[in-house]
């Protein structure tokens, strides 16, 4: 697991997870995977700072 404070909520403990998980699949070498797990960081990243800005309207998160 990644070291330093541990995540409080489900997003950040995913984000957490998926991190030590691309970390890994770096030893796969599929730019295939790469992307997808990319996809998956940016839209949990999106979505925890909904989470921590929910006054920010929708315009400015995309």
């Amino acid at each position: 697991m990644l070291s330093g404070p541990e995540p409080i909520s489900p997003i950040e403990r995913t984000i957490a997870c998926c991190l030590e998980a691309r970390e890994a699949m770096g030893q796969i070498a599929d730019p295939f995977l790469q992307t997808l797990m990319d996809m998956l960081l940016l839209e949990l990243g999106s979505r925890l700072a909904a989470d921590l800005h929910p006054s920010v309207p929708d315009a400015f998160r995309s």
